[in-house]
């Protein structure tokens, strides 16, 4: 039996290696925002099919899902754990800090699977 977690409350969430980030859910209003992101308006390019949407090869594809991630973590984490400078000392939040951390692909994966598609199982459970 799948069990989600239907709280709109901010959630911890482990994305391995000792970092965890403490994250707001993922409303309608936050996915508009990441649609509307600078970045991932310019990652769409402007070729789009007779639907609309862009027309992308795979490295377009993986640049728009980069920007995508970006803006959703810039517009839900609260707080981080498990992040440090060179010599190891933790690192306040940031959003240069998040992006740096989800250039790491190792997090940007995690992210994605942990975070946004946890969220995307939520709305499927809510559309039952």
């Amino acid at each position: 039996m799948l069990r989600l977690n239907l709280s709109r409350e901010p959630a911890w969430h482990d994305l391995g290696h000792g970092v965890r980030l403490l994250c707001a859910p993922i409303t309608t209003a936050v996915r508009y925002q990441v649609r509307h992101d600078p970045q991932v308006v310019a990652s769409r390019g402007e070729t789009v099919d007779e639907d609309g949407l862009p027309v992308l090869d795979d490295l377009g594809r993986a640049l728009l899902s980069l920007a995508a991630a970006k803006a959703m973590a810039k517009a839900i984490v609260l707080d981080w754990e498990g992040v440090g400078d060179a010599d190891g000392n933790p690192t306040p939040l940031s959003h240069d800090g998040i992006e740096a951390l989800l250039d790491l692909q190792i997090f940007f994966i995690a992210f994605q699977l942990k975070v946004v598609a946890h969220a995307d199982l939520l709305v499927l459970e809510k559309n039952v």
